[in-house]
C-alpha cells in the first residue's frame, strides 16, 4: 500500500467564517472564495480523478456551480470547505457516470497516461512512478464512491479522520470504519487486477 500512497502531505485552508466574523462582511464574495479556496478544489479534484487536466475543468465548473448557490450558502450551517468539496464530489461522480456510460455506448477510452514526466527525475524513475499512479488509479476506480473518497483524502491528500469527517459531513467513526473497508477492498482489488493481468 505505500508503494502507491508514499506522497502524503497536510493540507492547509484559510477558515473564512473566521475572517467573516471577526470583519463583520454578512456574505462571502465569489472572489474571496475562490482566492482562499482555488488551490484545494484543484487538488481534490486531482486526486479523486488521477487526472490533472480534468481537474482544471473540473474546478472551473465547481466555482461556476459556487457562484450560482452562493447567495444561498449558509456560513453558520456548513463550512465553505465543506460545502465547495460536496460540489467537487458531486461534479466528479457525474462525470465518471457520464464516462461509464459512454464506453458501454461507444467504443472505450483510451486509457494512457498523459502524464508528463518531470525534468527533475531520470526517466526510468518518471516512468516508474507514472505506472504506478496509473495502477493505483486503475484500482480506485473500481472502489465505490464513498471507498474511493475516503482512501484518497486520507492516504494522497494526508487529512486526518477529523478533515475527512468535517468534509464529508460523516462521524469520525465512520470514516474510520470506511477506512478499514476501502483498505481491504483496494488489496483486493489489485490482487484481482494483477492476477488478470491487468496491472
Amino acid at each position: 500500500m505505500k508503494g502507491f500512497f508514499a506522497s502524503r502531505h497536510q493540507a492547509v485552508s484559510v477558515d473564512i467564517e473566521s475572517v467573516m466574523q471577526a470583519t463583520g462582511t454578512p456574505t462571502l464574495s465569489l472572489d474571496q472564495v475562490y482566492r482562499q479556496h482555488a488551490g484545494d478544489v484543484t487538488r481534490w479534484a486531482t486526486r479523486l480523478t488521477g487526472n490533472p487536466d480534468e481537474a482544471l475543468d473540473i474546478t472551473h465548473e465547481v466555482f461556476c456551480v459556487a457562484q450560482r448557490r452562493l447567495s444561498s450558502f449558509r456560513p453558520d450551517s456548513a463550512k465553505v470547505s465543506t460545502w465547495l468539496f460536496s460540489i467537487t464530489r458531486n461534479l466528479i461522480n457525474s462525470r465518471r457516470r457520464h464516462q461509464r456510460l459512454k464506453e458501454r455506448l461507444f467504443t472505450p477510452l483510451d486509457e494512457t497516461s498523459a502524464e508528463v514526466p518531470s525534468a527533475h527525475r531520470a526517466p526510468d524513475e518518471a516512468l516508474h512512478t507514472a505506472r504506478q499512479a496509473e495502477q493505483c488509479y486503475r484500482v480506485l476506480d473500481r472502489l465505490n464512491e464513498a471507498s474511493r473518497t475516503v482512501l484518497v483524502l486520507f492516504e494522497l491528500e494526508g487529512y486526518s479522520g477529523e478533515q475527512i469527517a468535517e468534509l464529508t459531513g460523516t462521524k469520525v467513526g465512520t470514516v474510520w470504519v470506511r477506512l478499514h473497508r476501502a483498505r481491504e477492498q483496494f488489496l483486493r482489488q489489485h490482487r484481482e487486477l494483477e492476477k488478470a493481468g491487468q496491472l
